[in-house]
């Protein structure tokens, strides 16, 4: 029971409006949202004065076909403004993305590569 716990605390993000823009990117996209789950959320970097947020995803979905797969999510979350999510197909791609946008940023242990 404590591991099922983990596990969802693991994929929550605690946001509301990040909830709602990934969920808002995947249906620009073309995805069934409500068969879809975001795991391994995770902060990756910040920028002081903590207004400008940086996390990676993954999301599992379902496609207009039926069939399932895993998307590699990043998210640029800046408090002031808003919340640019992007979403790819492979984890090379949202490597860069996510190293541009945290530049310059503090990063988390586990995003220091």
């Amino acid at each position: 029971m404590i591991l099922r716990w983990l596990k969802q605390w693991n994929d929550w993000s605690g946001d509301r409006e990040m909830d709602l823009a990934i969920r808002a990117k995947l249906r620009s996209d073309g995805y069934a949202v409500g068969r879809s789950k975001v795991v391994n959320f995770r902060l990756v970097a910040i920028e002081r004065p903590g207004w400008v947020s940086i996390y990676e995803f993954n999301v599992e979905v379902v496609d207009s076909e039926g069939c399932s797969t895993q998307l590699y999510g990043v998210a640029r979350d800046d408090a002031r403004r808003t919340t640019t999510v992007k979403l790819y197909q492979r984890i090379g791609p949202r490597r860069e993305q996510r190293d541009c946008w945290s530049e310059g940023m503090i990063l988390a242990p586990h995003a220091r590569r």
